[in-house]
């Protein structure tokens, strides 16, 4: 009697595994890769990531679309050799913020984060897309399961479910399924733009007086300020120096919303660099580098901002050259695959002004 109980234990515990092998082999298959533009490169963001060595960024930078189309980590390596990564999201939130960081603090000891301060006064809940392609794509860890649980992930709990068994959610694409899906199922998709998203269209900004000093204040959601607080303690417990900072944006940045985080920064000990308040000093024009008439950047925009933050970071915060640091010998490697990339996006005419430029 004992023998057969114990036998249907094993039994049932093999058959569970079973469906549990299966349920995460069929979930890879079957989930979108989310790899080009129209998806915001979501599965290279991702697993360009956790491509990375653990322990060798010294700077991450953290937002949404703003950070990604703005600031190119591979920039910052081409001048002084520092070793970033931009793990940024569409229609971000603090709170997913929170957890993203906390994420890479499981696998990374940035020195710096530089949190984009543009979400900071967001309350709306992202579309459950731009939500669903980060969090599916993340691995499964402690972090993952924990923002899951946390009430602000506004969805029902299949829906939480299939951001672990994706197969639940992507069974309907059986008939779309590409040679993709089979290729990058158990393979990560390489990023060596580090998590920079390129962009050549150009889409003028017609307003540039937005920072026109403006006497109210904008408040900082109660929410928002909660998970700001909470990243806040999250880096001093890691011992990693947190940066406010806003890339230029027309659409959504103005002064009010400046001095608000400016008060937060000064009340937490923060770093706060606003760079819409230095338009001319990184040589910006609204005509030619923005691709949606000055709500993001372009590639024009993003390699002037981020030769910017490469000289702030070199002037102000100690930060190692890495370049010479066997370590990171396969990031001279990535750059040279960045710079080519670059020049396939650009027209033939933009390319000589681009290298001579360089």
């Amino acid at each position: 009697m004992i023998k057969k109980f114990i036998k249907r234990i094993f039994e049932f515990v093999g058959f569970f595994l079973i469906c549990l092998v299966g349920l995460v082999i069929t979930s890879k298959i079957f989930v979108p890769k989310w790899m080009n533009s129209d998806n915001n490169y979501e599965k290279q963001i991702v697993d360009g990531f956790y491509d990375q060595k653990r322990n060798t960024i010294d700077v991450m930078f953290v937002g949404n679309s703003d950070m990604y189309d703005g600031v190119s980590p591979m920039e910052l390596w081409g001048m002084y050799g520092i070793a970033g990564y931009n793990y940024s999201h569409p229609s971000s939130r603090t709170w997913t913020d929170y957890y993203s960081i906390k994420m890479i603090l499981e696998r990374q000891k940035p020195k710096y984060i530089f949190l984009g301060a543009d979400s900071f006064f967001t309350v709306e809940r992202p579309r459950n897309g731009d939500n669903a392609k980060p969090t599916t794509s993340m691995r499964m860890s402690k972090t993952k399961a924990e923002m899951l649980m946390d009430k602000n992930i506004h969805t029902s709990i299949p829906i939480k479910i299939s951001y672990i068994f994706p197969i639940i959610r992507f069974h309907s694409r059986y008939n779309d399924l590409t040679k993709d899906d089979f290729k990058y199922a158990f393979k990560s998709a390489y990023m060596p733009t580090k998590g920079f998203v390129i962009t050549t269209k150009i889409k003028p900004l017609k307003n540039t007086d937005y920072m026109n000093k403006k006497k109210k204040v904008e408040k900082i959601p109660r929410k928002n300020r909660k998970y700001l607080d909470m990243i806040v303690e999250l880096c001093k417990k890691n011992n990693v120096k947190l940066v406010f900072l806003e890339t230029p944006s027309a659409d959504s940045w103005n002064h009010k919303r400046h001095d608000a985080v400016e008060k937060y920064a000064q009340d937490n000990d923060v770093l706060f660099f606003d760079m819409n308040y230095y338009i001319d000093e990184i040589g910006l024009d609204w005509k030619t580098d923005s691709k949606d008439g000055g709500n993001h950047l372009n590639l024009y925009g993003a390699i002037k901002v981020s030769d910017y933050i490469a000289e702030y970071i070199h002037e102000n915060l100690e930060i190692p050259d890495r370049r010479s640091d066997k370590k990171y010998k396969n990031w001279h490697k990535e750059y040279k695959e960045y710079t080519n990339t670059q020049i396939r996006k650009l027209t033939s005419n933009e390319v000589q002004q681009y290298m001579l430029e360089r």
